[in-house]
């Protein structure tokens, strides 16, 4: 067979196969998901840094549901900001949780308020982590970001039970 009979014999086998690949493409699969069911509400965070607070952006994603499975804490890395989570917090929201996520300096300049540890950023840490500890304080700098957040269009009355 000759160089242009392998192409004719390839092309009579790939074009139904692409044809096939776009119908398929085009199709919706059963099942399929609907469009995002959540809100998005954008506010902020204060954490301790040393003497003074920082006042950091944070997200909030509410389900559709009033009464979320639970809270989901999603941290960005280095480098990185809550923007780098919009899918998987969307994702989460969709499956009924309350998402969190809040964006946290990368680096400093020396007063180890970080994420990396480019020195000692064990109190800021622990200030972060006071968030999580303090869930149930109504006065807690978690408790009034999401306060803010709920008070947004869209995500009003929005409450989290507490799962232990």
């Amino acid at each position: 067979m000759t160089f242009w009979g392998v192409l004719v014999s390839l092309r009579r086998i790939l074009t139904p196969l692409l044809l096939s690949a776009v119908v398929l493409a085009a199709t919706p699969a059963a099942g399929h998901a609907a469009a995002a069911t959540w809100t998005k509400a954008a506010t902020t965070v204060a954490v301790a840094c040393g003497s003074s607070t920082l006042s950091q952006p944070a997200n909030w994603y509410f389900p559709a549901s009033t009464a979320p499975k639970a809270l989901v804490y999603l941290q960005h890395g280095f480098s990185r900001s809550n923007a780098n989570l919009e899918d998987l917090a969307g994702k989460y929201a969709d499956a009924g949780f309350l998402v969190f996520a809040p964006t946290l300096p990368s680096s400093t300049a020396g007063n180890n308020c970080a994420v990396n540890n480019t020195g000692d950023n064990t109190a800021f840490l622990n200030n972060v982590a006071a968030w999580l500890g303090e869930l149930t304080t109504a006065t807690s700098n978690l408790a009034k970001s999401y306060t803010t957040a709920a008070g947004w269009p869209g995500a009003p009355g929005r409450r989290c039970r507490r799962v232990t």
